[in-house]
């Protein structure tokens, strides 16, 4: 398709039918740095040869339907992305671990998909990631606890998986975070009785899991915390004082308060 565009740097083909071409006839120049083709039909499997091109920074893929298959392995050691965006496609399978070759990715967002298995703890020490959008897969398994300061997610949305266990006790560690949605999932357990952290969080949401115990005082003491939903889980006891001043959204209902 683009034999000849081999200094090629930028390609966006958005809302372009492309759906007679398959991801392997694309023959993209290395040269590319972004590739955009959302919403273009494109057929096939996403292939590493892709995700490898040398100075390929910008990815985005999202809303193709007959985009299917598994994400390959990666047999590239390090790779340029800094964006990656494939959500709303058809793709399956667990997530490579080896995605975390993908050391200066910032955003990933496989959203919308139909991943299975555990979260790669590797993928969450990724040392530049910053928004990462899981949500609406079949992920399972418990959140690894690996979170440390360095981390520098302010977006966390893993909504509507089948996530179990009980919150890492390293969340705290996220300073930077400022939306953080795990609803729709299977977490248990009480949450951390004491979290200094989050001075930035502005959305906590955990709707319709199974946590229990009390609602700790600190849920309502965040700094910037504007919305804040823990309904529909089994939460007992009284309601703390409610010392934020920046909180606008508060939902607590289906609990046993």
């Amino acid at each position: 398709m683009l034999q000849n565009a081999t200094d090629l740097r930028e390609l966006v083909l958005n809302l372009t039918d492309l759906s007679s071409t398959s991801m392997r006839s694309l023959n993209l120049s290395s040269s590319l740095i972004t590739l955009s083709l959302r919403e273009t039909g494109l057929k096939g499997k996403l292939t590493d040869d892709i995700l490898c091109l040398p100075n390929l920074q910008h990815l985005y893929l999202s809303g193709n339907f007959d985009l299917h298959g598994q994400l390959p392995d990666l047999s590239c050691t390090s790779a340029s992305l800094t964006v990656l965006e494939i959500s709303s496609c058809e793709l399956q399978g667990p997530i490579p671990t080896s995605f975390s070759n993908l050391t200066h990715l910032t955003l990933l967002d496989l959203s919308d998909n139909y991943f299975i298995g555990s979260i790669p703890s590797s993928l969450l020490t990724l040392p530049r990631l910053t928004f990462l959008l899981l949500y609406n897969n079949h992920l399972s398994g418990q959140i690894p606890n690996v979170f440390h300061q360095s981390n520098r997610f302010q977006v966390l949305k893993l909504k509507n998986n089948n996530i179990q266990g009980e919150l890492p006790s390293t969340f705290s560690n996220l300073q930077h975070l400022i939306d953080l949605d795990i609803s729709l999932n299977k977490l248990e357990g009480p949450l951390p009785n004491k979290i200094t952290g989050f001075p930035n969080l502005t959305a906590f949401m955990l709707t319709d899991n199974l946590l229990n115990g009390t609602i700790p005082s600190w849920c309502f003491s965040l700094p910037s915390l504007e919305y804040l939903d823990l309904s529909n889980n089994q939460f007992t006891g009284r309601i703390p004082a409610i010392s934020s001043y920046s909180l606008l959204g508060l939902l607590l209902g289906g609990n046993k308060l």
